[in-house]
């Protein structure tokens, strides 16, 4: 699969509605004012969240990004208003990403599915996975919508990887926030790795809002990251083999630490979490820099002219620094 595989498809009626509705205070259609010119891409991501982050109902934050001058065509527009966030004291239309939050309630994954796909039955009397009373924890949902000015309404996979990945950045600095205001560790930062494979979004041109909503919605997926699919083949004879002689040393070995950080550290950084994954690279060097010029001390000196008896050899071959170690 791409990484920014894209599929449009005209979205229903209802899907439109339900994606750009905005209620007025006032009976009636509202008025967001004139809407202007200049194409105004609007993107929605619907985003799966492993964490519930405290705030639901649709409540959301806004982020505006002022580096750049407001578009002059649309100086009548009431952006805010339509994202239903409050106003602001001078009226301008920017890039912005709005984010709303909702809470969701799902049953878990049953615990012993796999186990008794393992065993092909549970033990008489235990319950099933079927018959077991489900699971619920609460998750959050976000709908991340981003609007952003474009020369054209045509736009390419990368550019909307681009957009997703302002969004994502968005989206953890207010998790960041959240987390620290609320003095709960459990809400923070998420990475690709953690949202699903694939993620709903819509896409519309603002100059063709009507009334509440944008006329020609489209919906497409957006594929996040690439699925490792099912592995078909075993480890081989050598890499067990490796295994065994790795564990054999395990208690010992003074290289087993360090490789244990290290292995870590590779799967931090294919993760996405760059700062963990330095913090256990860095803690693997540490860890093995003084056994390493340790085992080149003990080996010079096992090798040296002066003293090549039998008995040093046999010393320095079984000393808890050996090759086996080494490579572990």
């Amino acid at each position: 699969m791409d990484r920014f595989h894209l599929r449009h498809k005209r979205a229903s009626t209802e899907q439109t509605a339900a994606v750009n509705r905005r209620q007025s205070p006032s009976a009636g259609e509202p008025d967001y004012g004139h809407v202007g010119r200049t194409p105004h891409i609007y993107l929605s991501f619907y985003l799966d969240l492993p964490l519930d982050a405290g705030v639901s109902g649709g409540r959301g934050f806004n982020t505006i990004e002022f580096g750049e001058p407001p578009l002059a065509d649309r100086s009548d527009f009431d952006l805010q208003r339509f994202l239903s966030m409050p106003p602001l004291p001078e009226p301008a239309v920017r890039p912005c990403t709005s984010l709303y939050f909702y809470r969701v309630a799902s049953g878990t994954r049953p615990p012993f599915i796999d186990v008794e796909k393992v065993l092909g039955s549970l033990p008489p009397g235990f319950p099933s996975s079927d018959e077991l009373p489900p699971l619920l924890e609460s998750h959050s949902v976000v709908k991340a919508v981003r609007v952003v000015p474009r020369a054209t309404v045509e736009f390419s996979n990368e550019w909307l990887g681009e957009q997703f990945s302002v969004v994502l950045g968005v989206l953890n600095m207010t998790l960041l926030a959240l987390g620290a205001a609320a003095d709960d560790h459990t809400i923070g930062p998420i990475t690709e790795k953690q949202l699903p494979p694939v993620v709903l979004g819509f896409k519309g041109d603002i100059r063709k809002l009507r009334g509440a909503e944008i006329g020609g919605m489209e919906s497409f997926m957006y594929a996040v990251y690439k699925v490792q699919g099912v592995r078909n083949q075993d480890q081989n004879a050598s890499v067990i083999n490796y295994a065994l002689s790795i564990t054999h040393h395990a208690n010992h070995g003074p290289f087993y630490a360090p490789m244990e950080f290290l292995f870590a550290a590779r799967r931090s950084f294919d993760m996405g979490l760059l700062s963990q994954a330095v913090l256990e690279a860095g803690t693997a060097v540490q860890l093995a820099s003084p056994e390493a010029f340790a085992a080149i001390f003990v080996l010079s000196t096992a090798t040296k002219p002066s003293d090549t008896s039998p008995a040093r050899a046999h010393n320095a071959s079984t000393c808890p620094n050996n090759s086996a170690s080494a490579r572990s």
